[in-house]
């Protein structure tokens, strides 16, 4: 019987070990425990050791728990005569994990008994690498995504809290004046001039058109911060918080207002600084505006998370602010329904102030759990470390 040259060349063990041998694909012969008998010349240039350092271990010496449920799951498979594929990693010589494609075969005897299985590994860490830069280039577009999502939301708060003040509280000062105005002009029609309480027909529109500019000044500068147009400068708190009693004392129409503290105290921030501690001190006095009522200022140097901040804490002792209040009169959107007086926008130019100098502002009250003594308003911020003198 003449046998056919396939025949021959597939009958000698030797042929097929160069076959094995010239795979592109990484091969190891394991058996019925998971024990290395074999591997080929692609397997070990892959994991970078030599074969002898492969052979006689077991397949679950070179991967983690994680790999290794893997691996057990596909010799359980293999031990059932199934055939399957898989993905697991496999540790190389330097201790890098390579992602393998694998493909299991199981082999038995020639009594059916099975005996082990052959695994064919395909190296997969190109793909890998290409799927990590995918996931990589979805997570940055996604944050990008969410990030620009954020931006149009405050773009779109504050255009709504612009119209607010257009639609609101402006045209609500404008009425209040031209009312005033009005009947200042039939009276003026009638006899000629204005006599004694007359005058406030004239004085009340000029306070509130004067606050009107004040508000549209402060728009203004909300939306100069916004666009990053001030400049940092290096600021004395101490000199800043005298400077601004001083300028109180002689029109405040409470009992006093005091300041303690000691400088120089430093801090890096810019004009809009003043403008906090104005408005803060203008919203104590102007809350509170009964006699009897004081107004205290005190600087101190606390600690927070590892870091020096200054802490000003402005307090009154006027009808305080209630707990379900606290959070929301720093926000120009929640204002709700208190008994404060004033527009609704100071408090909201402080907080924005104080985060765009890395500062911390909260309102508590100034005798703990009893809200109607009185409020503190207390501004931590970061002071300018290794400096003795502003």
């Amino acid at each position: 019987m003449v046998r056919t040259t396939v025949e021959m060349l597939f009958g000698r063990e030797d042929i097929y070990r160069i076959i094995v041998d010239s795979a592109e694909e990484g091969i190891w012969i394991a058996d019925k425990d998971g024990v290395i008998t074999y591997v080929n010349n692609k397997l070990v240039e892959l994991l970078g050791l030599d074969k002898e350092e492969l052979i006689g271990k077991k397949m679950f010496d070179f991967t983690d728990d994680k790999n290794r449920a893997i691996m057990q799951k596909s010799l359980e498979e293999s031990l059932r005569g199934k055939r399957d594929n898989y993905l697991y990693s496999i540790r190389n010589k330097r201790g890098e994990f390579i992602p393998m494609l694998v493909a299991t075969t199981p082999m038995q005897n020639e009594k059916g008994v099975y005996i082990g299985t052959v695994e064919f590994m395909s190296d997969m860490s190109a793909q890998k690498k290409l799927e990590d830069e995918l996931l990589r280039e979805r997570s940055d577009l996604a944050k990008t995504v969410e990030a620009r999502t954020n931006e149009l939301q405050s773009e779109k708060n504050e255009a709504e809290l612009y119209l607010d003040l257009m639609g609101h509280d402006i045209s609500n000062m404008h009425h209040i004046a031209m009312g005033q105005l009005e009947i200042a002009q039939e009276t003026m029609a009638e006899t000629g001039r204005l006599e004694g309480d007359e005058k406030e027909l004239i004085d009340t529109p000029l306070r509130i058109l004067e606050r009107s500019a004040r508000l549209i000044d402060n728009v203004i500068k909300l939306q100069k911060l916004r666009k990053g147009e001030f400049e940092e400068e290096t600021i004395d708190l101490c000199n800043m918080l005298s400077g601004i009693v001083k300028e109180y004392e002689p029109e405040v129409p409470v009992s006093s207002i005091g300041f303690v503290g000691k400088g120089p105290s430093c801090v890096r921030a810019n004009e809009l600084l003043y403008d906090v501690f104005r408005n803060l001190v203008g919203n104590a006095i102007k809350h509170s505006y009964r006699p009897g009522i004081d107004i205290d200022i005190r600087l101190e140097t606390v600690s927070e998370d590892g870091k020096k901040y200054y802490k000003v804490m402005v307090e009154d002792n006027g009808p305080g602010i209630p707990d379900d209040m606290k959070d929301k009169v720093f926000n120009r959107l929640q204002r709700g329904d208190t008994t404060a007086r004033g527009l609704g926008l100071g408090l909201y130019l402080v907080k924005s102030f104080v985060d765009s100098f890395h500062g911390k502002v909260r309102v508590e009250d100034r005798v703990t759990g009893d809200y109607t003594k009185g409020s503190r308003f207390v501004v931590l911020l970061p002071a300018i470390e290794g400096r003795d003198v502003c």
